[in-house]
């Protein structure tokens, strides 16, 4: 084993993972550039007990902080200043060259986006792309990093075709519903900006849950690094610095809140009739909608980043399943949502 590995085994940081549109492979993404594909079928065959990813190649010159899938047959990465398109069938058709080589597979992306000059910010920085939120109804894609604006592209041109300005400080979050048409984002100024993109100038409306005494943490910041909503209905969940909260998006009421002590949240997701969240400790919580916690799960990394759960029936896997990464070089698989099962290394 190389040096360089080792290293990247000891201190890795898995950012984002994502299960593939047919749910039968997921992509893991991480802070050295990487990308890593399992195959369900050998994760959880009983006689070959495989646990290394299928392939890993490298994508990005840096840092890879978000995933998204696009259409049928497609992912997006993003790390700084660029996104790049991958097509799945190309990465589950590659071979890789065997556990604990120098990973020297190599692909082609489809198309690469690069975000505005940075000289418009007036930093000499290129900013980080921190998230990304793939609408199907207009084909548009939403991203939002460390530019402090939400940049609205046409993937068919590979331009931005409308961006929205408003934040003081980088987003971690963006999400849409309606179409599109509404646009939800998280920032590092403690706000979550709603957008109508149909009138695009303001946000028409701006939750601070900094200024609420129930979600008021000044002793861990006001920043907001969970974002959530629902397209059938009208629940808003975000929290950070600030409690986790549920709000409703009629008169923007805080309804309940979700007690995690000190830990900040850095991911939340609705599932069916629950809410599932993580940030940073070795847990993960399952809640339900009236705040009551119904699991505290035990977990690997220290601080988890992403939550992924399959969206249909095709993992021929029988039960829950839901994986998890953050901080650490494992992969946490929870075929029972009450314990860990078994955990995947990336290296």
């Amino acid at each position: 084993m190389s040096l360089e590995i080792e290293r990247r085994r000891l201190y890795a940081t898995l950012f984002d993972v994502i299960f593939s549109p047919c749910c039968r492979y997921f992509l893991v993404c991480d802070d050295s550039g990487y990308l890593s594909l399992y195959s369900l079928k050998h994760v959880f065959n009983s006689e070959t007990h495989k646990r290394a990813a299928d392939v890993t190649f490298k994508a990005h010159d840096g840092p890879i902080y978000c995933l998204s899938n696009i259409g049928g047959n497609r992912v997006l990465s993003a790390g700084i200043g660029e996104i790049k398109s991958w097509s799945w069938k190309s990465i589950i058709s590659s071979k890789n060259s065997g556990v604990g080589s120098e990973m020297k597979i190599e692909l082609i992306p489809d198309f690469i986006l690069t975000n505005p000059p940075a000289e418009l910010y007036n930093n000499l920085d290129i900013p980080e792309i921190n998230t990304m939120s793939y609408c199907l109804s207009n084909d548009t894609l939403y991203s939002g990093g460390g530019d402090n604006l939400i940049h609205l592209w046409d993937l068919e041109s590979g331009s931005i075709k409308q961006t929205l300005s408003g934040h003081k400080d980088y987003i971690h979050k963006v999400t849409t519903k309606n179409g599109g048409n509404l646009c939800y984002s998280g920032s590092e100024d403690g706000t979550v900006a709603c957008w109508d993109i149909r009138t695009p100038s303001i946000p028409y409306h701006t939750i601070k849950p900094y200024e609420n005494e129930d979600c008021a943490r000044p002793c861990l910041g006001n920043w907001i690094g969970c974002l959530a909503t629902e397209e059938t209905s009208d629940w808003l969940v975000c929290g950070g610095g600030p409690s986790l909260g549920m709000w409703h998006q009629r008169n923007w009421s805080l309804t309940c809140t979700f007690p995690t002590g000190n830990s900040p949240q850095q991911v939340a997701v609705f599932h069916e009739d629950a809410l599932i969240s993580a940030g940073r400790e070795p847990f993960i919580y399952h809640w339900s909608l009236n705040g009551d916690q119904r699991a505290k799960t035990p977990c690997t990394m220290h601080s988890v980043f992403s939550l992924a759960l399959p969206n249909n029936q095709s993992t021929n896997h029988k039960g829950e399943l839901l994986l998890a990464t953050g901080v650490s070089n494992y992969i946490d698989v929870f075929t029972n949502f009450g314990y860990k099962s078994f955990s995947l290394q990336f290296y």
